[in-house]
């Protein structure tokens, strides 16, 4: 038995081979749709992480600055005790 080459007969109706090609249509239209959608997340996320980095920066010398602040009113306080005592000891 010897094997034919495969052919489109013509038998297959012109609706099914619409459907096909509008199926191949549909699939590829999804997958560019899903593309752009993940390219958008992508950049987003991308966006998001610059944000979070540059407040983390900005937030990094928030200790040391409450540390001087603080030592500086202990020290301001320590000034205004002393005052305190020189004007009451009169």
């Amino acid at each position: 038995m010897e094997k034919m080459p495969w052919h489109l007969d013509r038998k297959v109706p012109v609706s099914l081979a619409l459907a096909l090609f509008l199926n191949v249509g549909a699939t590829v239209w999804w997958a560019a749709t899903l593309s752009a959608m993940l390219n958008n997340q992508q950049k987003t996320i991308t966006m998001h992480d610059t944000q979070i980095a540059a407040i983390a920066a900005a937030q990094a010398g928030v200790g040391e600055r409450l540390a001087t602040l603080e030592a500086g009113q202990a020290y301001q306080t320590k000034i205004l005790d002393k005052i305190d005592d020189k004007l009451g000891a009169k």
